[in-house]
C-alpha cells in the first residue's frame, strides 16, 4: 500500500516537473529578448513591434532622411507626428547621456473642421476645409449679419463691417488694423494654399486663403449687404518641445537652434513627406548637435538644440511650440538669441538667404555669416522670413528653396526625398556649425544691443 503511493506520488512529481520545464522554455525567451534589446522592462507588443521593425536612425543626416521617409508625413495630431517625438527622445536619450535632456509637453486646441457661409437672400457661398485653409478664426466673431464685402481697405466706413478678399498678401496684414474687417481672405493658386507667410500677431480679423473660385463668387457680392456664418469643431491636442542643452560656463545667455518637426500639405489633404519643411531643418539640428556633443568644448553659453512642434499655421502666442519654448528660455536667460532652420537644401537651389531681427549687432553678425559662407555659398540677405524665428525677439533664420516659383513643392506630394541634396545639406551642416562658433566665441555684448 505504501509503495502503491509513493508510486503515485513519484508519477505526480514527474507531470508536475514536466509542466514547469516548458513553462520556462516559453516565458523566458520572450523577457531575454526584450531584456537584450531594450535593456529596460518591455515595452508593450505593439510599440516594440514598430520600434524594432523600422529601425529608425538619426546619427547622420542621410539616415535621418530615411527615417523620417518610413515615419512619413508629421501633421499634428497624426499617429506619424507622435512616433517621430517618441522616436527622436529615444535617440536622444541613447545618445547624449551627459547632455541636459528636455521635453516640454503642452496643448493645443486644433480647429479640426469648420465651415464658412456667406450669404444674401438669393445666394449663399459655402466653403471648409477642403477647399481653403485656415491660418486663424476669430471665435469672437462667428457670426454677424449687415457684413459688406469688399476688396479694398480704402474708405472703409467706420459703422460698417466687412468681408474682405484681395489677391495682394501684404493687405492682408494691413487688414488686421482694422477690427471692423471680420474675416480676410487671401485669394491663392491652389498650390499654394498651405502658404504659412503671415505674421498672425492679433485676435482680428479672421484669416484664410481661399481659392480662385470661390473669390470669383465673392466678386459678385461686392458692395452687397451679407450674413456671415461660422462654424467650427475644435478637438485638444497634447503635443511637446524636445530639447538637448549642452551647457555653458555661466549660462546666464542661451544660443538656441530651433527646427519644427510637424508637416503639413497644400490643401489639408495632399501627403507631403515634409521632406524640405522641415525635415532639412531636423537633420541639420541632429547633425550641429552631435557635432557640439563629440567637440566637447565649453562656450560662455548654453548651446541649446530645440525640435519644436506645431509651426505649421500656428505662429500665434502660445499655440506655436517655438512660443512655448520662448515663454521658458525667456524666464531662464538674460540673453536668448535664437538661429531657426527651416527649408534648406532643396536640390538646384544655389543661394543661401539669410536674415535677422531683434536687438542685435547687425554689422557683427553679417561679418561672422558672411565670412563663413563665402567659400562655398553664395548669400543673400532678406528681410522677412515666417517660421519659428518669429517667436524670439533676437533671432536668425537660415533658409535656401523655391520659395515663389512656379515649381515650389513645399506643402505639396513633391516635398519627399526626392528633392532633397544630401551633399548640400552635408555642406551647410559645417557651414553653419563654424556660424555658432563663431558666435558662442563672441562676447555678448558684441551680439546684443
Amino acid at each position: 500500500m505504501i509503495k502503491s503511493k509513493i508510486i503515485i506520488l513519484f508519477i505526480i512529481l514527474v507531470f508536475l516537473l514536466s509542466i514547469s520545464s516548458c513553462t520556462a522554455e516559453i516565458e523566458p525567451n520572450e523577457i531575454v529578448t526584450e531584456e537584450k534589446d531594450n535593456d529596460k522592462e518591455a515595452s508593450p507588443p505593439i510599440e516594440t513591434e514598430v520600434t524594432n521593425k523600422e529601425n529608425y536612425e538619426f546619427d547622420t543626416i542621410e539616415n535621418t532622411y530615411v527615417s523620417l521617409d518610413k515615419i512619413g508625413g508629421r501633421l499634428i495630431g497624426t499617429d506619424s507626428n507622435y512616433l517621430f517625438a517618441k522616436e527622436l527622445k529615444n535617440y536622444m536619450n541613447k545618445n547624449y547621456k551627459d547632455a541636459e535632456l528636455n521635453s516640454q509637453p503642452y496643448k493645443i486646441n486644433l480647429t479640426k473642421k469648420y465651415e464658412v457661409n456667406i450669404s444674401t437672400e438669393e445666394n449663399i457661398i459655402t466653403f471648409n476645409e477642403k477647399n481653403s485653409i485656415c491660418k486663424y478664426i476669430n471665435k469672437s466673431k462667428l457670426n454677424e449679419k449687415d457684413l459688406l464685402v469688399t476688396n479694398s481697405l480704402e474708405n472703409l466706413k467706420r459703422n460698417s463691417n466687412y468681408i474682405y478678399f484681395t489677391e495682394d498678401e501684404s493687405s492682408i496684414e494691413e487688414s488686421k488694423n482694422y477690427d471692423n474687417v471680420y474675416i480676410s481672405l487671401l485669394v491663392v493658386d491652389e498650390i499654394f494654399l498651405g502658404q504659412n507667410t503671415i505674421k498672425v500677431k492679433t485676435e482680428i480679423p479672421t484669416i484664410m486663403n481661399i481659392d480662385i473660385n470661390i473669390s470669383e463668387q465673392l466678386k459678385e457680392l461686392l458692395n452687397k449687404s451679407v450674413e456671415l456664418n461660422i462654424d467650427i469643431e475644435n478637438e485638444e491636442l497634447e503635443l511637446e518641445n524636445i530639447f538637448a542643452v549642452v551647457k555653458g560656463k555661466e549660462s546666464r545667455n542661451a544660443v538656441v537652434i530651433t527646427s519644427h518637426y510637424d508637416s503639413t500639405t497644400a490643401k489639408g489633404n495632399n501627403y507631403s513627406k515634409g521632406a524640405i519643411d522641415n525635415g532639412s531643418g531636423v537633420s541639420l539640428n541632429l547633425s550641429l548637435l552631435k557635432k557640439f556633443y563629440d567637440n566637447a568644448k565649453i562656450y560662455n553659453y548654453d548651446v541649446i538644440f530645440a525640435f519644436v512642434n506645431s509651426e505649421e499655421g500656428f505662429l500665434l502666442k502660445s499655440t506655436s511650440g517655438s512660443m512655448q519654448l520662448n515663454n521658458y528660455l525667456t524666464e531662464k536667460y538674460e540673453k536668448v538669441l535664437n538661429v531657426n532652420l527651416d527649408c534648406l537644401g532643396e536640390k538646384n537651389i544655389k543661394v543661401l538667404n539669410y536674415g535677422m531681427d531683434g536687438n542685435l549687432n547687425v554689422s557683427e553678425l553679417d561679418n561672422i555669416i558672411l565670412t563663413e559662407t563665402k567659400e562655398m555659398f553664395s548669400s543673400e540677405k532678406v528681410d522677412y522670413y515666417t517660421s519659428d524665428n518669429i517667436s524670439f525677439e533676437n533671432n536668425i533664420y537660415f533658409y535656401n528653396f523655391d520659395y515663389h516659383g512656379e515649381s515650389r513643392a513645399i506643402h505639396t506630394e513633391r516635398d519627399n526625398l526626392a528633392i532633397v541634396d544630401i551633399d548640400m545639406l552635408e555642406k551647410l551642416s559645417n557651414v553653419i556649425y563654424e556660424i555658432l562658433v563663431q558666435i558662442l566665441n563672441t562676447d555678448a555684448s558684441l551680439i546684443f544691443k
